[in-house]
């Protein structure tokens, strides 16, 4: 995964092979379990060349009714008998009406890195999103972000008006230490992207040389878990109470009280403090 580069003479990709590569054994599965309706969708998608890599993703979907959300669990083994690269990246893109000059990235970030200097000028605002401009460039930020006592980072999206509206996404830190905020301000193409991932997007031969890159043994797995969307109105208000360290207001109502996820694999639905840049 990440930019096109090139590794010795061989050409890659904008993000590797694996987002274009068919799903197979794809299977749904629902049903009631401990009082609530789950569902589950579970699949895989192998990469594999001969005398290359011989890698599979195996993936879980899971959601339960009632619950604006959802979780993701992958495994991803090495079954060839090489020791082969591992690059992983989640690239989770929003927009309008998300995204609007009102919005803020709200996360426990400890520092922010510019890749460029087309994004080191926008350092100052990088928890904001301005206007659509059809001259604005793309930016891209590295930050590091703090993980709460259960080895979880929280980052959340939220727009408060003229309506409440709100993402909220926690994921493992040891599993994915890297965090890239990417911004498309230009009119037609207005997104921000939040993409966790085991190492940074400057390619592959750019992170062997950082000593980012990380490896999988021949038969070797690693699993990765992520609570990747809590919607609407708790999901804004969460986020921005923890981003203040206070309580829920009152006005969050039994309702929104009421939509809180239960604990999960993941650990603690509580967030801990969180440090906007720029405040």
């Amino acid at each position: 995964m990440g930019a096109r580069s090139t590794d010795g003479e061989e050409p890659l990709g904008l993000h590797g092979r694996l987002s274009n590569t068919p799903a197979e054994q794809v299977a749904v599965e629902t049903g009631w379990q401990d009082g609530e309706y789950r569902i589950q969708i579970r699949g895989r998608v192998r990469e594999v060349r001969m005398l290359r890599e011989q890698l599979v993703l195996r993936r879980t979907i899971s959601t339960k009714l009632g619950w604006a959300g959802f979780e993701i669990e992958d495994v991803v083994t090495n079954s060839g008998f090489e020791r082969t690269p591992h690059m992983l990246l989640y690239h989770m893109n929003f927009g309008h009406p998300l995204v609007h000059e009102t919005s803020e990235l709200v996360a426990p970030i400890r520092s922010v890195e510019p890749r460029d200097q087309a994004a080191a000028v926008g350092l100052a605002d990088v928890t904001r999103f301005g206007r659509p401009d059809p001259r604005a460039q793309e930016q891209v930020f590295y930050l590091d972000l703090a993980d709460d006592p259960d080895g979880l980072i929280h980052v959340g999206l939220v727009r408060e008006e003229p309506i409440p509206l709100g993402v909220a996404i926690s994921f493992e830190r040891a599993a994915l230490p890297y965090f890239v905020l990417w911004k498309m301000g230009p009119s037609g193409t207005y997104v921000v992207g939040l993409e966790r991932a085991n190492a940074l997007v400057e390619g592959l031969a750019v992170e062997r040389t950082k000593v980012r890159l990380q490896y999988l043994e021949p038969g070797e797995s690693r699993r990765y878990r992520l609570r990747e969307a809590r919607s609407g109105v708790w999901a804004m208000l969460v986020v921005v109470a923890a981003s203040h360290n206070e309580e829920l207001p009152d006005v969050v109502g039994d309702q929104a009280r009421s939509d809180r996820p239960r604990r999960s694999r993941l650990g603690s639905d509580s967030s801990h403090r969180c440090t906007p840049a720029g405040r």
